[in-house]
């Protein structure tokens, strides 16, 4: 929902009922409509600004990295896990 411009009406609208909240980024070019999300920091979506809307409505709950890439998915996955750690810390958890 990142993209729409009616964002923030939808999550006060929503309010204490959103009981999840997952996070990739977007990659420009894009090389895949679904298995071309990126790991957060690599693509366009403020993730900073969103976890910021999604914190103001109250929610608590756990953040779940969810990525859908072929090439991440090929990598090693200490790898993957050690960066995704850094950039959550640095794209996620800065808004918070």
């Amino acid at each position: 929902m990142w993209w729409d411009p009616a964002l923030a009406e939808a999550l006060n609208r929503a309010g204490s009922r959103i009981f999840s909240y997952q996070v990739c980024d977007w990659l420009v070019p894009q090389p895949h409509p679904v298995f071309g999300r990126g790991i957060p920091g690599d693509g366009v979506i403020d993730i900073c600004a969103l976890t910021e809307a999604v914190d103001a409505t109250g929610y608590r709950g756990p953040i779940e990295v969810e990525i859908f890439n072929e090439r991440i998915w090929a990598t090693e996955a200490p790898l993957v896990v050690e960066l995704i750690v850094s950039r959550f810390v640095n794209s996620v958890l800065a808004g918070t």
